[in-house]
């Protein structure tokens, strides 16, 4: 992957935004009627040549492909290009997200399966479901009653799972934690019991 960086500001783009920029002239305007406006061509022409013919101070980096990263887990970007021995560098970063943000990542996606079994039921989500706890049909309140106690069992083995991986983060750095569907698949089977 190749960036567009500015040598002075060292602010940068990668080389489509950059494209995308200079096509965006709406149909009703006329090219020649905007000031400074230069027709760009992209071409068989060199990307350095079309760079430099718009602005003296830019310079092409190539920082080669995206690396693999595990988007729950990490976030990839291009390092803030900066100069070392009068040299320009600009790379890829992989960090590791936080434990505040990887408790999101594990909250949103086990609230969504349980949702997901409340409305398997023809419920909204499961708070709708749980709020018909002591509904006059008793097959509605078995139902809001197994999810609750359900929830709860499912919760307790999210909650001892998402302990472990933060202990582990604690300790060593983390090659491949345990997704959100590797818990999940640890959750009491939810079958309402024909005498619950």
């Amino acid at each position: 992957m190749k960036i567009i960086v500015n040598r002075e500001t060292l602010s940068y783009e990668t080389i489509e935004a950059f494209k995308d920029r200079f096509r965006r002239v709406p149909d009703s305007i006329r090219p020649e009627d905007i000031p400074n406006y230069r027709t760009v061509s992209f071409g068989p022409v060199l990307d350095q040549e079309l760079v430099s013919s718009l602005d003296e101070n830019a310079v092409i980096v190539d920082i080669g492909e995206q690396p693999k990263f595990d988007p729950d887990f990490q976030r990839c970007y291009i390092r803030q290009p900066f100069i070392d021995n009068d040299k320009l560098i600009a790379n890829w970063v992989v960090e590791n997200k936080t434990k505040e943000e990887v408790n999101e990542y594990y909250n949103a996606r086990i609230e969504a399966f349980i949702d997901s079994k409340a409305q398997s039921l023809l419920y909204t989500n499961q708070d709708r479901m749980v709020s018909y706890i002591g509904d006059a049909d008793p097959q509605t309140d078995r139902e809001a009653r197994f999810m609750r106690d359900w929830r709860s069992n499912a919760w307790a083995v999210a909650k001892s799972e998402i302990k472990k991986v933060f202990e582990l983060m604690d300790s060593s750095p983390i090659t491949k934690p345990m997704s959100a569907d590797m818990i999940i698949a640890k959750f009491p089977e939810f079958t309402i019991p024909d005498n619950y």
